[in-house]
């Protein structure tokens, strides 16, 4: 996994710069597997794309983390996810906005609100490409 290449920047302030961002979406990806609408897997993306050009320690740590190491270097090496994570990712989408819908939302208004941002984040999720597994690895 952790492979990927890196190229860390010269400049001790951007390196340091790059750090403080990558640790910031590091902190929104965390927040938004609890958080409907606020996504985990870019915010991962760009803390590892930071990571890369500032500290091999970190971006190491990150791509190691078992469970979104994974996510990342599948994304990093062929922009796929895969057909688990992504139906994962559907139906804890839609679990979390029908609740909030559901149990916690009065008004009608914000309900259709809350249900249209939900349709349009699951058919984002949707058309990310899926991985192909080839019929040697199914068997």
């Amino acid at each position: 996994m952790s492979d990927l290449p890196t190229q860390l920047s010269k400049n001790l302030i951007i390196r340091l710069l790059l750090i403080i961002v990558g640790s910031i979406a590091v902190v929104l990806g965390f927040i938004g597997i609890f958080v409907p609408g606020l996504p985990t897997v870019p915010f991962l993306l760009l803390a590892a794309a930071c990571y890369a050009r500032s500290s091999q320690r970190f971006y190491h740590w990150l791509l190691n983390n078992r469970p979104l190491g994974p996510i990342i270097c599948q994304w990093r090496e062929n922009q796929t996810i895969s057909r688990r994570n992504k139906t994962w990712a559907i139906l804890s989408t839609m679990l979390s906005f029908g609740v909030t819908i559901i149990f916690f939302i009065p008004s009608p208004w914000v309900q259709l609100g809350l249900t249209l941002a939900a349709l349009v984040l699951v058919s984002i999720i949707m058309r990310l490409p899926t991985e192909v597994v080839s019929d040697r690895n199914q068997s």
